[in-house]
């Protein structure tokens, strides 16, 4: 097709100008699609003791016979189901007062109804203390309802969010605004701040929950989802498009 590759560190020079390890490439338009990865927040103790990603815990070679997500959202909560429905005891942590704060709340309702009737553990409002390495495992410390907790288990798996993988692109250089947050400012033409030459991808959505309950005694069946076509799915839930976390589609303008 035509396209040169250059595998190296990318920062922007100026407006018109990127560079790659050095290397100076210049075109009248560029596409921002760096994505995002796992946010780890400031746990006492949690980089020490090791932690599991979405990334890192589809890596393991067998389940944890005691897991504990932190994070009680899209990604968690579909990467906890899956786990318990490999066989290990879960429990879901949460700062928030229900779990899915972004909808509404009869679909956290619903969500965490599911969740223990699969076996599953739901602790809202709770704030983590510390993480630390208990053996071959971690012990998670943390309050909720005015009382101190702790759980062991074999793995933690952190799904507190994802982060724009924009630092050190030199998107000031260009002339690129950024959120609070780092992800890319767009318009909803996915235009940046500097429109003529610079598009993104939306970086700044959470991913969606779709929560489907079986029929009694019908735990399978075909669903629609919201490309076309069917899907064969158990009773639980599924983010939208989660092999893309956070981000649209978009294109460079010119």
């Amino acid at each position: 097709y035509g396209f040169t590759i250059c595998r190296g560190r990318a920062e922007f020079a100026n407006a018109e100008t990127l560079l790659c390890d050095g290397e100076k490439v210049s075109a009248p338009s560029y596409l921002i699609a760096t994505g995002a990865s796992p946010a780890v927040p400031p746990i006492p103790g949690l980089r020490d003791a090791g932690y599991l990603t979405s990334t890192t815990a589809l890596e393991l070679r067998e389940p944890p016979r005691e897991l504990v997500v932190i994070g009680a959202n899209a990604v968690g909560l579909e990467m906890g189901q899956l786990f318990m429905r490999l066989g290990a005891r879960v429990t879901f942590l949460d700062v928030a007062p229900r779990i899915t704060p972004f909808e509404e709340p009869e679909v956290s309702d619903a969500m965490r109804a599911i969740l223990e009737e699969e076996g599953g553990a739901v602790v809202t409002g709770a704030s983590i203390s510390s993480v630390v390495a208990d053996g071959a495992g971690r012990l998670v410390t943390f309050e909720a309802a005015g009382s101190e907790h702790r759980i062991s288990a074999d793995q933690v798996l952190i799904a507190t969010g994802r982060r724009p993988n924009t630092a050190d692109l030199g998107l000031e250089k260009a002339g690129v605004e950024v959120t609070e947050r780092g992800a890319v400012l767009v318009d909803d033409g996915l235009r940046t701040s500097n429109p003529p030459g610079l598009g993104g991808r939306r970086c700044d959505r959470p991913p969606t929950v779709r929560v489907r309950r079986g029929l009694r005694g019908q735990p399978g069946g075909a669903q629609r989802d919201h490309r076309g076509g069917s899907q064969n799915r158990l009773p639980g839930a599924a983010p939208r498009d989660l092999h893309r976390p956070h981000c649209g589609r978009g294109r460079a303008h010119r």
